[in-house]
């Protein structure tokens, strides 16, 4: 039974992902009924990120957005039936897209959006802590630096490669300000698979792997 109701679960998201999306993301957070209720809402929600990535990408803020309310520390029994499902749901996100990505230490999980603007939110306090902007195309791919002070990101579409300031730290982390500290202009790039992207620092700077496979070191440490 299960097996049938997972099924059709998944033919409802293919079909009307934003609904599944709505439906799943209020079941998620009804630990009132039962915490295995709302658990199952929630792995309802990555095995759709499993079986239908495509589908799941435009919704990528909501989806993100209904795992962390579910860590909202103001509701700790909440928080405490949902953080394993919860934590295992952040992950298949940032396995399956290359515009997602976390970092340990700072607890900081951040999105990439169609419109261009990259979402960076607190898993601690599970709130919306940054918004840049600055991409006039769609996020392709993300990545922490290894201490979470900065946070790269590319967009095919305005070929470009930025670098975000995330630390805490000077005059604007304390006005909760963010800016972009650099950029590179890339060549244009053919149409390719958007599961190939790969954004990550490296000794050389920053490694970068495109839509049609093309792998560039850029020097933006």
């Amino acid at each position: 039974m299960a097996g049938a109701a997972s099924a059709l679960l998944m033919q409802v998201g293919n079909a009307d992902p934003s609904t599944l999306l709505q439906v799943m993301s209020k079941a998620a957070i009804r630990v009132d009924i039962s915490p295995a209720y709302a658990s199952s809402a929630l792995l309802v929600l990555q095995l759709f990120v499993q079986r239908a990535p495509e589908k799941v990408r435009p919704l990528l803020p909501g989806c993100a957005e209904a795992l962390l309310r579910c860590l909202d520390p103001s509701d700790p029994t909440l928080r405490r039936h949902s953080l394993l499902a919860v934590t295992s749901a952040l992950h298949e996100l940032v396995q399956t897209f290359p515009m997602v990505d976390f970092h340990q230490e700072s607890q900081k999980f951040a999105v990439g959006t169609g419109e261009g603007v990259i979402l960076v939110y607190d898993l601690r306090t599970a709130t919306k802590w940054r918004v840049f902007e600055g991409h006039t195309g769609p996020v392709a791919g993300l990545g922490f630096a290894p201490d979470g002070a900065r946070l790269a990101s590319y967009s095919s579409q305005d070929c470009t490669v930025r670098m975000w300031q995330t630390g805490t730290g000077g005059f604007l982390g304390l006005l909760g300000q963010s800016r972009c500290i650099r950029q590179q202009s890339l060549p244009p790039v053919p149409e390719g698979e958007w599961r190939a992207v790969c954004l990550r620092f490296s000794e050389r700077g920053v490694r970068l792997v495109r839509e049609n496979g093309d792998m560039l070191h850029l020097g933006m440490g």
